[in-house]
């Protein structure tokens, strides 16, 4: 890999097993801006689906072998082939990858960021009950 950008780095999360961009990314650069992969500390990045914290490795980082056109401005977007999600290179939106075309991966997608936002929620209203505050209703209305 001769440059890495936070676009750049997709890896299977040992957590979900899914594959996508990652949520966040922390590791050092070199002078010519790439990934400083002999830093003391390896880098970090946060799964985008369920939110894993995990380090990696230059041999984690998978190669760019398939394409994505993008939903709302159709760029072809250079991605791994076992993307479950892919960001778009040019307006950023994040969609269904490659590997979505499989409909029980394309399911395990969609409930791992279900499963995520309730568990994140859960804890908004734990630390709220914890701080005497009343818990709030968040959501739809029901119609």
């Amino acid at each position: 890999m001769t440059a890495a950008s936070l676009l750049a780095l997709y890896a299977r999360c040992p957590a979900c097993d899914l594959v996508g961009p990652p949520e966040s990314a922390d590791y050092a650069v070199t002078p010519d801006s790439t990934v400083d992969w002999t830093s003391p500390r390896g880098p970090e990045i946060r799964c985008g689906e369920c939110g894993h914290l995990h380090t990696i490795t230059e041999d984690d980082v998978l190669a760019f072998d398939a394409e994505h056109a993008c939903t709302r401005c159709q760029h072809a977007t250079a991605c791994p082939a076992s993307a479950a999600r892919v960001q778009c290179g040019e307006c950023g939106l994040v969609g269904f990858g490659p590997a979505s075309s499989n409909e029980v991966l394309r399911a395990l997608t969609t409930d791992t960021e279900q499963l995520r936002r309730l568990q994140q929620r859960q804890q908004i209203q734990t630390v709220k009950a914890l701080a005497g505050l009343t818990a709030t209703r968040t959501g739809r209305a029901e119609r």
